[in-house]
C-alpha cells in the first residue's frame, strides 16, 4: 500500500482535520508571500504547486 493512495496509510498519519487546514493555508500564505514579491511566470508555477500540494494534504486528511 501506498501512503497517501486509496486503501494506503493517511499521508498525515493521525493529523487532525484543524492541522490539515493549519498546513495548507501555510503552503497557500507562503505561495502567495512569494508570488507577490517577485512575480512572473516561476512565482506562479511555486504558487500553483503549493496550492496542488495543500489539495494532497486535504485529500489524504478526509
Amino acid at each position: 500500500m501506498v501512503p497517501g493512495t486509496r486503501g494506503g496509510p493517511p499521508l498525515l498519519g493521525a493529523a487532525t482535520g484543524a492541522e490539515v487546514a493549519r498546513l495548507s493555508q501555510q503552503a497557500v500564505d507562503a505561495a502567495a508571500a512569494l508570488r507577490h514579491g517577485t512575480g512572473g511566470r516561476r512565482s506562479t508555477t511555486i504558487y500553483l504547486a503549493a496550492l496542488h500540494i495543500a489539495g494532497i494534504f486535504l485529500w489524504s486528511a478526509r
